[in-house]
C-alpha cells in the first residue's frame, strides 16, 4: 500500500501543527532526522531509550513511562517487515503504562484522527485541553482506546474536541497505556472533519 500524501500528517521531527487547522506532516515516519548531541541527553535526563528525534516540543514527547521508542526501518532491517504497515518505516513504543502524546495548539473543532496500529496491551487516547495564553485546563474525556494485537488495526475517530470544555482554545492529543504495553504505530492522518460525530475502529 503506497503512503497517502498526507493533507494532515507529522513532521519529519514529530507531529507539528502547521498553523493551519488540522494540518501536520510525516505520519508516514519516512523522514525521521537523526537525534543531535542535546537531543540524546534530553533523552538520557528523562529516562527514554529512543532513537527518532520525537522530544522537542512541538511534537511527540513522552513521560519517563515510555521507556522505549524507536524508528522501525524494513528498509535497514528487513525482518521489521511485519511491523510497518506501508512504506519502510513506522514507530515502536514500550511502556510502562505511561503516555506519549503530540501536537502542540490545534484549535478546538472536529477532527478525523486516522492510524493504523499493532502490538500488545491497551491503549487510551484523550485530549489535554488549554485555554487563554495557553492556560492548562487538564485533560478532556477519553475518545477511544485501542486493545492491540498482532496484526495491525486500522483507526478512524471523528470527535468534537475540546469542545466539553467552553474555555478551551487548543488540545493535544495523547496515547496512554494502560499498564505495560508496546505498540507499533503508522500512517498517522488527522483532517478537519463535518458532519456528524463518529467512531471506527478495524
Amino acid at each position: 500500500m503506497k503512503k497517502q500524501l498526507l493533507a494532515l500528517a507529522l513532521l519529519a521531527a514529530g507531529a507539528v501543527y502547521a498553523g493551519e487547522a488540522g494540518i501536520i506532516q510525516g505520519g508516514d515516519f519516512e523522514n525521521v532526522p537523526a537525534m543531535t548531541e542535546a537531543q540524546k541527553a534530553s533523552a538520557k535526563k528523562n529516562k527514554m531509550d529512543t532513537d527518532v528525534l520525537f522530544l522537542i516540543q512541538p511534537g511527540w514527547n513522552g513521560n519517563s513511562k515510555i521507556h522505549k521508542m524507536r524508528l522501525i526501518s524494513s528498509k535497514t532491517n528487513p525482518d521489521d517487515a511485519p511491523f510497518v504497515h506501508s512504506g519502510n518505516c513506522s514507530l515502536m513504543m514500550e511502556s510502562k503504562g505511561g503516555h506519549f502524546y503530540f501536537m502542540n495548539g490545534i484549535p478546538v473543532g472536529k477532527y478525523t484522527l486516522e492510524f493504523y496500529a499493532k502490538g500488545k496491551g491497551a491503549v487510551r487516547l484523550i485530549t489535554y485541553l488549554y485555554g487563554a495564553y495557553q492556560k492548562h485546563l487538564g485533560q478532556g474525556p477519553e475518545f477511544t482506546r485501542v486493545v492491540l494485537n498482532d496484526k495491525w488495526q486500522k483507526v478512524s475517530v471523528t470527535a468534537d474536541f475540546g469542545r466539553d470544555n467552553p474555555k478551551a482554545r487548543t488540545f493535544r492529543i495523547a496515547f496512554t497505556f494502560i499498564n505495560e504495553g508496546k505498540m507499533y504505530i503508522d500512517d498517522i492522518t488527522l483532517r478537519k472533519a463535518d458532519g456528524e460525530t463518529k467512531e471506527n475502529a478495524k
